[in-house]
């Protein structure tokens, strides 16, 4: 009875914010952001985000911090929580009042991503480090249990031609600061070595794209190959990597301390995480890290 009430009361902050499109222009909202053009100014936020588990929800909450007292989790609990980069880019685009994040690649024009402190994502930002919501994507594997197949994907993967498809998805190779077998990623060609067998990669939905792209040339290349990629987030990756469950895990953010001490790793690709918003907010640009910690932990619940 609980859930189905909060769930209306969602829905009728989105009927109404909707209900108010275009107008209150020249408003300035409560977080000091021009809106002269925004639908919901002095409407309820819409907080979007990512389940407990993803690795893009753990990378926002440790890089944009938003944290408790003790360091841990947090977003407001009155989030609508989805599962998957396609649902919060589904909500966010068919709500004025909505806000979340998501991954640098999978941007399109459905919604309006906000620079932070000024700065606006890109490529070049991320890699820099300018950007403050930057974050690795790796892979992970048992030392031990990664066989000659696995081995030569990821020889693939860390290729000239691998890391070229990196960035066609619209992912920012790491460029030398990632190696695999002590080779710089991008600087040599893969040639096929007539692998046959399976292979299985588990983990993050933000890696998910393109890994599927990486193994279908790479069965083409191969085509005795069969890879089974399975998308349950970047903790259920590190688990399966670690208990063999998997071949190699696929992990969106950084690995922890201990987490670096059980297995093998690798960055091969650099992303950046997105603030996005409707496209009816097309006056808000730039929030700062001080107001987005202070939306997604429920301080500010109005724009």
């Amino acid at each position: 009875m609980f859930m189905q009430k909060k769930w209306g009361s969602r829905r009728f902050k989105w009927a109404l914010a909707t209900l108010v499109t275009g107008l209150l222009a020249g408003v300035l909202g409560p977080l000091g952001i021009e809106a002269a053009a925004s639908s919901v100014s002095g409407q309820p936020i819409i907080v979007v985000s990512r389940e407990a588990g993803s690795g893009t929800r753990q990378a926002f909450v440790e890089l944009a911090k938003v944290v408790d007292a003790q360091g841990d989790d947090n977003i407001t609990v009155e989030a609508d929580v989805l599962n998957t980069t396609g649902g919060v880019l589904q909500v966010v685009a068919g709500n004025p009042a909505a806000i979340g994040y998501i991954s640098f690649g999978s941007l399109n024009d459905s919604i309006q991503a906000l620079s932070l402190d000024g700065v606006a994502v890109s490529a070049e930002a991320v890699r820099d480090g300018s950007y403050p919501l930057a974050r690795p994507f790796n892979l992970a594997w048992k030392e031990e249990r990664l066989s000659d197949l696995g081995q030569d994907f990821m020889s693939f993967v860390f290729s000239r031609e691998g890391q070229a498809m990196v960035e066609s998805a619209g992912y920012i190779s790491p460029g030398s600061k990632a190696t695999w077998q002590e080779q710089a990623a991008g600087t040599y060609d893969y040639s096929s070595g007539g692998h046959k067998g399976q292979l299985s990669l588990v983990g993050s939905t933000s890696l998910t794209p393109v890994i599927e792209k990486l193994a279908e040339r790479y069965e083409k290349l191969n085509p005795g190959v069969k890879i089974n990629v399975t998308s349950n987030g970047s903790t259920a990756g590190f688990t399966a990597a670690l208990d063999g469950t998997a071949d190699i895990g696929m992990l969106s953010r950084e690995l922890t301390t201990s987490e670096a001490s059980q297995v093998g790793h690798a960055t091969f690709a650099l992303d950046g995480i997105v603030v996005v918003v409707n496209p009816a907010q097309s006056q808000m640009k730039n929030l700062t890290l001080t107001e987005l910690q202070a939306i997604f932990s429920g301080q500010k619940t109005h724009w």
